[in-house]
Parts: structure tokens; C-alpha cells; sequence
């Protein structure tokens, strides 16, 4: 049996916000027509472990639906 163990810590965003990607430029891609393409992340809460950092986020605004 193998048993791994991880310790995660839980970010919630404030009230009307969300977490986005701090560098959007690593998460943003060309399509085939040559249109920029940027990859969005929207979450409400994060678990970050040992090997993330939460500086790699902001809070942004919650996106209007």
C-alpha cells in the first residue's frame, strides 16, 4: 500500500471577487485565426500546497454573468 500525506492550505476570495492567475501572460495562447486567447481561472477558493504560493493570484472582481 502506498499512503502520501499533503498539507494544503484553503484561500477563500472576499465577497464578490475571485482568484485569477498573477501572470496571465504564462496562461495566454493564440488561436488559429491569430486572435489572443487568454485562459482565465474564476475560482472562488484556492487550495494551495508546499509547492504553490498564493502570491501566483490576485482577487480580482467576480466576472458579471
Amino acid at each position: 500500500m502506498i499512503s502520501n500525506e499533503y498539507k494544503l492550505t484553503r484561500y477563500d476570495a472576499d465577497e464578490g471577487k475571485v482568484f485569477d492567475w498573477a501572470d496571465l501572460t504564462v496562461h495566454t495562447s493564440t488561436d488559429e485565426e491569430g486572435n489572443e486567447v487568454v485562459e482565465h481561472l474564476y475560482a472562488k477558493t484556492l487550495f494551495i500546497s508546499i509547492t504553490d504560493d498564493i502570491n501566483n493570484y490576485v482577487e480580482i472582481d467576480a466576472p458579471q454573468e
